[in-house]
């Protein structure tokens, strides 16, 4: 019989032979300091950026949904849901803060993104449908059939759903990363 173990010792012999991996050299001894890794500091928070860039990114999802239902004929409820998404994480990364506070702001910017996008596709398609322009139609409105009354014919009760969920998923996005702690 032949023994199994030469292999083994074989290899064990060969590592033994090897020089060890060479040790970092000594830095004080020369007179250098060793080198540290550079790190960035971390963007300090800022709620206010936070909420500013939700308020912006509300009114350019409103303008967008706007322009989508028009384009399309058709209002795409998941829209909603991307609004709140979008504002949610807007908050949260802008202004680097995670509470319930800035929860409750971003499902409050992401309702008004959401409803500022019902009452502008609804201005668009009224302003379309009788020929006249944008700011003719804001008027129209504002002169003759008051803004109560527009809102209330212009949400039924599906687009109350698809804002709750929006706005649902705005505050989630910012609550979950304040319990994630980032």
């Amino acid at each position: 019989m032949t023994d199994q173990t030469e292999p083994f010792e074989a290899a064990d012999a060969d590592r033994a032979a090897e020089p060890p991996a060479p040790s970092p050299p000594p830095w004080e001894e020369y007179g250098v300091a060793a080198p540290t890794p550079q790190v960035a500091p971390a963007a300090p928070a800022d709620p206010l950026r936070g909420i500013l860039a939700g308020i912006g990114v509300a009114v350019l999802g409103a303008v967008a949904w706007a322009l989508l239902v028009f384009l399309t004929h058709y209002e795409v409820g998941i829209a909603a849901v991307v609004i709140g998404l979008a504002v949610g994480w807007a908050v949260h990364r802008v202004g680097r803060v995670a509470s319930i506070g800035m929860a409750i702001g971003a499902a409050v910017i992401a309702a008004f993104g959401i409803l500022l996008g019902f009452i502008v596709a609804n201005l668009i398609a009224g302003a379309h449908d009788l020929g006249i322009g944008f700011t003719d139609a804001v008027n129209v409105v504002t002169d003759q059939i008051g803004w109560g009354t527009f809102l209330s014919d212009s949400v039924s009760g599906l687009d109350w759903l698809f804002l709750a969920i929006g706005a649902f998923s705005a505050f989630r996005l910012v609550a979950q990363q304040r319990r994630l702690g980032r």
